[in-house]
Order: C-alpha cells, then sequence, then structure tokens
C-alpha cells in the first residue's frame, strides 16, 4: 500500500514539472525525469521496508540551531517521553520550498517513519507555504510562549496549519485539537535556606523588554511597579535584570537566579501576559527558596495553586497598599506561607506542574 501510494505521489510530481516545461524542453527533460521517478520509487520501497523497533518523532529546538545533545537530554521536560518513541531534531528552515519538487519527494522518502514532528513554539521565520507540505495530522504545535511574545502564532490561518496544538490557555483547551498542558516548571525546596531575619526585603528578576502590543501583557506592569520603587529608601527594593540600567535600583544581571532569590522575603512574579492558565516557571522558582512570591498573570492561578501559597497582586489597590500590607507581615506570617507552600510542593496538587505530567501529555499526543 505505502509503495502505491509513493508511486501516485511521484507520478504527481513528474506530471507537474513536465506540465511546467515547454515544448523542446520537454523531450530532453523528459527522460530525465522519468529516471528520477525511478530512482526514488527503489529508494522509497527500501524505507518503506524497514520495520525499525522505534517511531521517529522529529523536534525543532528553541533555537535555529540543532543542539549537540539529543532532546532528551537538550530538554529534560522531554526526557521521560516513552522510550518507544525516537526524538530526533529537525529544522523549519530545512523544509524544502514548494516548487524544489524533488527535494519535497526527498524530504517524503525519508520522513516516511516520522510520526509526528514536533514544533517547540513557531518561531520566526517561517513559512506558511512550506508548513502546508505536510499533513496537518502528522504537525505538533506547542504554545510555549505567550501572544504578549509571538501574537503571531496565536492567529487563525497558522494555527489551521496543525492537526494538534498543546497550549497552556484555558480559553482554548477543546480536548480535541487544543490540548491543556502545565509548564513542568515544579522545582523541590531548597535545604539550609536562610531564615526571616537574615533575608533581605524584596526583588524583582525580570527582563526590561515588550514584544508587541497584546493587550493584556504585563511587561507594562513590571516598569509600573520599578518606576515605584524609585522613590523609597536604597535596600527596600533590588531590580535585577537585563535593560533596567538606568534605574537606581537596578542590580544588573544574576549568574544564578535561585542564589540571587533565596536572599530575599519578597519577589515580584508578573507574569508575561495575564491570560487563564498562564502559569510559568517563575512562582516556582520563588517556592523552592522561600521568597514569597507576589503573583500577578494567570487570571484563575487559584485553581491551580492554593492562595495561601503566594500574595495575590489584584487584592491591593495599588503598589502604595501592597508595601504597606508586606511591611506589616510578621515572621509568623512568613512561615505561615512557607508552610502552605511546603505541603503544595511536596503534595498531589502540584503534580501536573512536574516533567511526568507534561511527558505523559505529548506521549498521549503522540499515540
Amino acid at each position: 500500500m505505502k509503495r502505491l501510494l509513493l508511486y501516485r505521489t511521484v507520478e504527481k510530481v513528474h506530471f507537474h514539472i513536465f506540465r511546467a516545461l515547454s515544448g523542446k524542453n520537454r523531450k530532453i527533460w523528459g527522460k530525465r525525469l522519468s529516471q528520477q521517478s525511478l530512482y526514488l520509487i527503489v529508494v522509497a520501497s527500501c524505507f518503506s521496508g524497514c520495520k525499525g523497533k522505534q517511531t521517529v518523532v522529529k523536534v525543532t529546538p528553541f533555537s535555529h540551531e540543532i543542539p549537540a545533545a539529543s532532546p532528551r537530554i537538550s530538554y529534560p521536560f522531554m526526557g521521560l517521553i516513552d522510550e518507544e518513541y525516537q526524538l530526533e531534531w529537525t529544522l523549519l528552515k530545512n523544509l524544502p520550498k514548494k516548487r524544489k519538487y524533488f527535494k519535497r519527494l526527498s524530504f517524503f522518502v525519508k520522513n516516511l517513519k516520522t510520526k509526528k514532528i514536533v514544533l517547540n513554539n513557531l518561531a520566526p521565520p517561517y513559512s506558511k507555504a512550506k508548513l502546508r507540505q505536510i499533513p496537518k495530522e502528522k504537525l505538533v504545535l506547542i504554545l510555549w510562549e505567550p501572544p504578549s511574545v509571538f501574537l503571531h502564532q496565536y492567529q487563525e490561518d497558522v494555527l489551521d496549519l496543525f492537526g494538534t496544538v498543546l497550549t497552556w490557555n484555558d480559553d482554548m483547551v477543546d480536548g480535541k485539537k487544543f490540548i491543556k498542558f502545565n509548564y513542568p516548571s515544579l522545582r523541590p525546596i531548597q535545604e539550609n535556606l536562610p531564615s526571616f531575619k537574615e533575608r533581605k526585603f524584596l526583588c524583582m528578576i525580570a527582563t526590561n523588554l515588550k514584544f508587541n502590543d497584546f493587550e493584556k501583557e504585563l511587561y507594562s506592569m513590571r516598569r509600573k511597579a520599578v518606576e515605584f520603587f524609585e522613590s523609597k529608601p536604597e535596600g527596600t527594593f533590588d531590580l535585577y535584570g537585563k535593560g533596567w540600567e538606568a534605574f537606581k535600583n537596578a542590580k544588573g544581571r544574576v549568574p544564578d537566579k535561585l542564589e540571587t532569590l533565596k536572599d530575599y522575603k519578597f519577589n515580584f512574579c508578573f507574569e508575561n501576559t495575564h491570560v487563564p492558565g498562564y502559569i510559568t516557571e517563575k512562582i516556582f522558582d520563588s517556592f523552592a527558596v522561600g521568597a514569597i512570591p507576589i503573583y500577578l498573570g494567570a487570571t484563575n492561578i487559584e485553581e491551580s495553586i492554593p492562595p495561601e501559597c503566594f500574595i495575590d497582586y489584584r487584592q491591593f489597590n495599588g503598589f502604595d497598599e501592597m508595601l504597606e500590607f508586606l511591611e506589616a507581615l510578621s515572621e509568623e506570617d512568613y512561615n505561615s506561607y512557607l508552610t502552605h507552600i511546603k505541603a503544595f510542593v511536596e503534595g498531589p496538587k502540584s503534580a501536573p506542574f512536574t516533567r511526568k505530567a507534561f511527558c505523559e501529555t505529548l506521549s498521549q499526543t503522540l499515540n
């Protein structure tokens, strides 16, 4: 059956190329095309006859370069994918162009054993025309970045190119094409952490940037927080990350985020956007080192993480009210947050944010 389909595909490609040639070139090229077609059919037949033990799944990296290590090693969140799948790297830029007929056929032959192609975001530059050459049921898009970063990958004509889309966005999930996943960001709580009295007050670790004008972005709120603390006494607030050099509280970049965070009682955890389900590593990094998160992001955060584990910025009318609240918290209050955080991180409610849960979701998608 596979060989019959391959033969028909080759003949179709041959027909379109032959039709595009002028009369005098058809005689010259016709024989060459027939020879090439026959050669590709033979090669394809060899591939179709192979019966490997593993099913191939191609994976695109987050960058435009192939990492040195395999997907399972480079991306630990994929390390627990069922061993029946052989994960291999691929790059979108290597997809053949629409009019590169033989390259398209060669790509088809080489990917006979490829069950799925998993895209970690649709990072620009990309070609919708190239993607349309691949059957959509083979294409899986993981929407890691929110619209405030990659707005284009949320456009309807782009999403139509994919048979399956994994998304954190609870408003998009339908359990059919759009499958729910959570960021696999859970970390264990570190031991021998500084005490309440040994810690400094408040910090933020973030990059000062804005990618587009998505209406629910939170980069602007981060800047408002930074600007508010410009007039406060030194030591009230420390700011880390790229792009903040013009602000007085800026301390530059950090080589190790957790090592820096564990020296503070409180940490701003303002996500990139406030959309249902968007819960990233920010709050879990704070949990791991005992820095109580001041959270703003997923509008339904309390459905996933108990409200006793974090300080919800939405309860305040502004930064003045928030600062007054923080300064009034006692060591007992602080330790109460830590107790609830420990119960959550080490309990069953945190399971959806583990690597195991992510791999189970992706494995089910690949089946």
